[in-house]
């Protein structure tokens, strides 16, 4: 089963439990035309045992229509990391964070021991 994220589904939420150690971040189907009807109505990342988490704020002239639509997911080398960098300390180019970007220029970057992927 492919789970297009960036066309078929947009960010309905994120949680950060301090205490716990975990982030939620759901995703719910779009309702735009081209969405396949037969996918998944929720999708539910749970990352656990979070020992990182951070967020670059979104650029302030994009829509807020952007901020949920993701645009890349995945694992960055030092070198596709360096345009962030500047706003955090070097800690953050270690590549085995996984990295989210949104179409709003928001990036998440998160490590942790394991993530649960929940369809509902």
């Amino acid at each position: 089963m492919n789970l297009d994220l960036h066309n078929n589904y947009d960010l309905l939420s994120i949680e950060y439990n301090i205490e716990q150690r975990f982030i939620t971040i759901i995703w719910q189907r779009s309702y735009e035309r081209w969405v396949p009807p037969n996918i998944p109505e929720t999708l539910r990342l749970l990352f656990k045992d979070v020992s990182l988490f951070k967020c670059r704020e979104r650029d302030k002239d994009l829509p807020y229509t952007e901020d949920s639509c993701l645009s890349f997911i995945g694992l960055l080398s030092e070198n596709m990391w360096k345009e962030i960098e500047e706003n955090y300390s070097n800690d953050l180019l270690i590549n085995e964070h996984l990295i989210m970007i949104f179409q709003s220029d928001t990036v998440f970057k998160i490590k942790c021991e394991n993530v649960e992927l929940m369809i509902k």
